[in-house]
C-alpha cells in the first residue's frame, strides 16, 4: 500500500477517485493542507504504486475500505478525518460505515455515493472486465497520444481550465 504523508496536527486521510492517485492530491492540495494536518493520501488498490487486490470484489468500496484503515493503522493513524473524491468518496462511506466511532468526520467531494439507476453502456462493462482491464486499457494508454490526453483532462476540469502543470505531474 503507498502512502503519502506530510504534516502535522489532527490526522486527514485523502482518498482519490477513479483512475487516479496520490499525485491528484499532492499537485496542490497537500502543500496547503500540512500546516494544520497530517495529510495521509493513499494510492487505492490496483491505481498508482499500490498493487490491486485481484477480481471484482477487490474494487468493492468496503474491501478498499477495510485495506486502507488497515493502512493507515499502521502508520498510526488515529480518529482520522476522511475525505473521499468521486469514487473515493463510495470508499470514504464504506471506511466511515466499517469504522463510525473511529472517523472524526467525512467530507465527500463530487462523490459517487448514490446508486447508478441505469445499465452501463459496453464500454465500461469492456474496461471493468478482467480482460478489457487486462488488455484494452493497456493498449488505449500506449497508443492515445498527449493531443487526447490532454482533451481528456480538460473535460475532466471543464469549464475551468485545468491548473497549469497538471497534465506534466499526474502523468
Amino acid at each position: 500500500m503507498h502512502a503519502h504523508v506530510e504534516g502535522e496536527g489532527p490526522d486527514l486521510v485523502l482518498i482519490h477517485g477513479a483512475s487516479g492517485s496520490t499525485r491528484d492530491f499532492t499537485f496542490d492540495l497537500v502543500d496547503r493542507l500540512k500546516g494544520r494536518f497530517r495529510v495521509i493520501v493513499f494510492d487505492r488498490p490496483g491505481l498508482g504504486w499500490t498493487k490491486g487486490l485481484g477480481g471484482a470484489a477487490g474494487l468493492a468500496p468496503m474491501a478498499q475500505a477495510d485495506l486502507l484503515r488497515a493502512a493507515a493503522a499502521q502508520i498510526g493513524v488515529t480518529r482520522p478525518v476522511v475525505l473521499g473524491h468521486s469514487y473515493g468518496g463510495a470508499v470514504a462511506l464504506a471506511w466511515a460505515l466499517g469504522a463510525p466511532t473511529d472517523t472524526a468526520a467525512l467530507v465527500l467531494v463530487s462523490a459517487a455515493s448514490m446508486p447508478w439507476p441505469y445499465e452501463l453502456d459496453l464500454w465500461y462493462r469492456l474496461m471493468g472486465s478482467r480482460i478489457g482491464g487486462a488488455t484494452v486499457i493497456p493498449l488505449i494508454s500506449a497508443f492515445a497520444g498527449d493531443g487526447q490526453a490532454q482533451k481528456a483532462i480538460e473535460s475532466i476540469f471543464a469549464p475551468q481550465a485545468a491548473p497549469a502543470g497538471y497534465a506534466e505531474y499526474v502523468g
